[in-house]
């Protein structure tokens, strides 16, 4: 099944940003989600992650496990959390 555009996005894909550290999980997930039609950027921790956002990437959905944000980059998880909390941006999960 094909995501459905937002209004005005017609044109595009949704894309969705994938935060996991283990590479296996995230190799089976990204790939998971490009065959059910999703555009898929992957990163590896929170730092990975807020670099994608700093850069410009458009993000619809970020799909994290619930330990993300524990750990050494508890901090840099602070910020990706602020930015999925941008109102109307973007979901989480």
């Amino acid at each position: 099944m094909s995501p459905k555009a937002a209004p005005g996005r017609e044109d595009r894909h949704h894309v969705v940003l994938v935060v996991e550290d283990e590479i296996l999980m995230r190799s089976v997930t990204a790939e998971s989600l490009r065959i059910a039609g999703y555009n898929v950027v992957e990163a590896a921790n929170a730092a990975e992650a807020v670099a994608v956002f700093t850069a410009g990437t458009v993000i619809d959905l970020v799909f994290s496990d619930i330990n993300f944000m524990a750990g050494p980059n508890s901090m840099d998880a602070v910020g990706l959390a602020r930015w999925v909390s941008r109102p109307g941006k973007m979901a989480a999960i």
